[in-house]
């Protein structure tokens, strides 16, 4: 078993706990050969322990992984398909899928020692390793990345994670999303996949924020080829919101835009760790990547709950959003498996769910997000003539505010936005239209 890295090639045992490339900085990935697949009689994901990095004395297991593969009646009637399966890792301990890998990585840290992590992220991870650490007895201090999700935050500070403005000096063990260990443990959704033999897997999709995930389940797959369990790979699909997509933009070949904040923040990651890693197992499969909108995902929130009783994170919706995208291109078939990965719990984000069940219908007639409407409503502009115009009618407001404002009402529907000469240009939908007439 041993490190390589993605960037420079650098390759070394796995004889300790190294979380970046000493070298080059990149991303490590572990590898390994392995003879067979056999599992243990061990809960969660420890069934796997064989092939996990031989660096634990114990095991700290909070109950992860073994997550329900639901196998859809009502929503693949939706879609017109014959199977269609959800994997719900809203049913991990913290309620996201990162608690797979925060098994292992502390687990491996408990034996060497670590005193305290630090932890720069916005939600799901953080609040995951802050339940974790204190099967160790040890402090998680988070940094946070704006935005984050109150009942994220809830979590990090129920669990005794410690929020702090700055890098902290003391010794640590950093967490970052593309931490090999963690890598190891989202890795065992695609062992799960497999043993729950549902037949042939044609094809997933993955929500992307920095990559990690959709690497790691490629990588169980390839593992599982590999040990003879599977003759080929599925094709992955990889979806991004797409206020934030640079993976996605990347893969196609487009523009990069570093994005503003969107309806699914889990996944609006500007800087995406492993994002070469992600590209590289698309097209290895033959599959695509999507971006869809904040619609769509309100929609596919709708839709999970309504239709299956899973309640997700916008995050966890994009997959049913690019679904629909995905069929209506014609790149997944009536007769094929698909399965779509339910990422996180929909409770961990309150606010949002209160956004989409109010539609902001309560706007009031003279609110600040009215009057932009009303603007845009002459002609399509850039955030700067819609502060100008604003400025010019009385009103007093910052550049920020504009920014901000924009961003929300974009995230609910009410407009859409586009580059024209380098320029973000904001337009007026149908639906910012019928609530402007709605206030008359």
């Amino acid at each position: 078993m041993y490190y390589l890295c993605e960037d420079c090639g650098f390759k070394h045992n796995v004889d300790g706990m190294l979380v970046r490339c000493p070298y080059c900085g990149g991303n490590l990935t572990i590898y390994n050969e392995f003879p067979e697949f056999s599992v243990e009689n061990l809960p969660g994901i420890w069934r796997y322990r064989r092939y996990f990095p031989k660096l634990f004395r114990n095991i700290f297991s909070l109950g992860e992984g073994r997550t329900p593969l639901i196998r859809s009646f009502r929503l693949k009637s939706y879609f017109k398909l014959k199977n269609l399966f959800i994997k719900d890792e809203t049913r991990n301990p913290t309620g996201a899928f990162i608690d797979r890998g925060a098994s292992i990585l502390i687990s491996i840290a408990e034996s060497f020692g670590i005193k305290r992590f630090y932890c720069e992220a916005r939600g799901n991870l953080a609040a995951s390793i802050s339940a974790y650490s204190n099967l160790i007895k040890v402090k998680t201090y988070t940094r946070l990345i704006e935005p984050i999700d109150r009942g994220k935050l809830y979590q990090i500070l129920l669990y005794g994670g410690e929020i702090v403005s700055d890098v902290v000096t003391k010794p640590f063990y950093p967490i970052f999303p593309t931490d090999p260990f963690l890598v190891e443990g989202y890795k065992t959704i695609s062992y799960e996949l497999v043993e729950d033999r549902i037949g042939r897997i044609d094809a997933i999709i993955v929500p992307m924020g920095s990559g990690s995930l959709l690497f790691s389940i490629w990588k169980g797959f390839k593992e599982l080829v590999e040990m003879n369990v599977m003759d080929n790979l599925p094709r992955i699909y990889g979806v991004q919101e797409s206020i934030c997509a640079p993976i996605v933009r990347s893969f196609h070949g487009k523009r990069i835009s570093k994005g503003h904040r969107g309806i699914a923040i889990e996944i609006n990651d500007p800087n995406p760790g492993r994002m070469k890693e992600a590209i590289n197992a698309v097209k290895d499969t033959n599959g695509d990547m999507v971006e869809v909108n904040s619609m769509q995902i309100i929609e596919g929130i709708k839709l999970l709950a309504r239709f299956e009783g899973i309640l997700v994170e916008p995050a966890g919706a994009a997959s049913i959003a690019a679904l629909k995208i995905l069929l209506d291109r014609g790149e997944i078939d009536f007769d094929e498996n698909i399965v779509v990965m339910a990422t996180g719990a929909g409770l961990k984000g309150p606010k949002t769910l209160l956004k989409i069940l109010s539609g902001y219908k309560g706007f009031r007639r003279n609110s600040m997000k009215i009057n932009i409407l009303k603007i845009l409503a002459d002609k399509p502009m850039h955030p700067y003539s819609v502060w100008k115009k604003l400025s010019e009618k009385g009103f007093t407001i910052s550049k920020t505010a504009i920014y901000q404002h924009l961003n929300d009402l974009e995230r609910l529907g009410y407009v859409s936005s586009k580059f024209s000469d380098g320029r973000k240009i904001f337009y007026l939908t149908s639906k910012g239209l019928s609530l402007i007439k709605s206030t008359k």
